[in-house]
């Protein structure tokens, strides 16, 4: 069927004006479910920060303003949706405007505030189909017939951890597309002990960012390391997304569209090729030197570690297929000196501290960061913004020097 699925929901506060809402809400599109959710009062905190993520600023204004009950879920279909340009919290989207304006009418008739939620496209409404339900709406619609009302008791997806990775990765699947960039044999064995850092690729950062849960490590927009629980243990995950450069963008969509699935778990994995050459390229490109275990792997992929080998295997494999060395956002990710030749621009304060790190772990020192590295840390933010600047002013000022042919 034609037209586009969404999520509207009416937070408890908003239940008071049911009959004129679900009138107003049907006037306009065609419901498909009604879900009465119930969720652990003395938790809402928890829901209502896992549900929104990092867009949520004030969770007690939150719980407050909309209720600590249950809540109203309506699962609607647009026949005739329409796009264009709308002011949000988050400045000017682009959204469904049928979806935001009667958010906004809806909102009103419940009393002004934010007691109303709607998806607005329909990447949020299979992000908050998964948060709510952990599948997908398909999936959802697909148990039910049209117009069926009916009652869930459960939490957010990920508010007070997750019980297995399996249930992580299924949930995650339902609103983004994801490979797990090393270590993925244990999960396709369902082990569910702690992995370390777990490196996520997703097509969409923001969704797993709210699927995950976890708060952030670091502060930051480019820091995407984020703790959270899983089995009952502490987990790190790295959460690499499309475009980021910590591969070239075309080699991750590559990655994303020819993912394989770990047997009957949730997992995927890059196909072989992407992992072995992605897996060569991290052993060499963001890696001081190769580790032991790596070092076993890449014998067994390759038949050998010798360096100048290794790095020409590393050249034809992405010239054959056309990707480039490239420059991560994240400005913690390592890069060997040894490939800045072949890297887009990097800042001098931040080629500056690669060096200093590759210096000290060529030269054996695991030693507490110094001063002066502390100090360059810290720094590089402000530097590089000001380096930045600069050379946008200079080149104002050339082209305005720039005399005419």
């Amino acid at each position: 069927m034609m037209g586009e699925l969404h999520i509207v929901i009416l937070w408890e506060a908003a239940r008071k004006r049911r009959e004129e809402a679900e009138a107003l809400i049907k006037s306009r599109l065609d419901v498909v479910l009604i879900c009465e959710y119930f969720w652990d009062p003395y938790f809402a905190a928890e829901n209502y920060a896992a549900f929104y993520g990092d867009r949520l600023e004030n969770i007690q204004y939150k719980v407050d303003h909309c209720g600590r009950g249950p809540f109203l879920v309506y699962i609607v279909r647009d026949n005739s949706p329409l796009y264009g340009l709308r002011e949000t919290s988050s400045g000017k989207r682009e959204v469904n405007v049928n979806m935001f304006d009667l958010k906004m009418e809806l909102r009103t008739l419940a009393g002004g505030g934010h007691r109303v939620h709607a998806s607005d496209n329909e990447a949020e409404a299979r992000l908050n189909a998964a948060s709510l339900f952990r599948m997908s709406l398909e999936e959802l619609i697909g148990g039910h017939g049209d117009g069926t009302s009916f009652g869930m008791r459960s939490d957010i997806a990920g508010a007070r951890g997750w019980e297995s990775w399996d249930e992580l990765f299924r949930t995650l699947n339902c609103c983004t597309r994801f490979v797990v960039l090393r270590n993925f044999y244990a999960f396709s064995k369902s082990e569910e002990s702690a992995h370390g850092d777990t490196d996520l690729l997703v097509e969409d950062g923001k969704a797993a960012e709210t699927i995950i849960a976890g708060r952030k490590v670091f502060p930051g927009d480019k820091r995407v390391l984020f703790k959270t629980v899983v089995g009952g243990n502490e987990e790190l995950i790295d959460i690499r997304r499309l475009g980021d450069g910590y591969y070239a963008d075309a080699w991750e969509k590559h990655m994303l569209d020819n993912r394989q699935r770990l047997g009957e778990a949730g997992a995927f994995a890059p196909e072989d090729e992407d992992y072995k050459y992605s897996l060569l390229y991290h052993a060499l490109v963001q890696k001081a030197y190769v580790a032991d275990d790596y070092r076993e792997i890449l014998r067994f992929f390759f038949g050998g570690v010798e360096r100048r080998e290794l790095r020409e295997l590393l050249d034809k494999f992405l010239q054959d297929r056309g990707y480039t060395y490239t420059l991560p956002e994240d400005g913690s990710v390592f890069i060997n000196p040894e490939f800045f030749s072949v890297m887009p621009h990097i800042p001098f304060i931040r080629r500056l501290v690669l060096i200093i790190t590759y210096r000290r772990h060529k030269n054996g020192k695991r030693k507490k960061k110094s001063g002066l590295r502390k100090r360059l840390e810290a720094l590089y933010p402000f530097l590089s913004r000001q380096y930045y600047l600069a050379v946008s002013k200079l080149r104002k000022i050339k082209k305005a020097f720039k005399k005419p042919t």
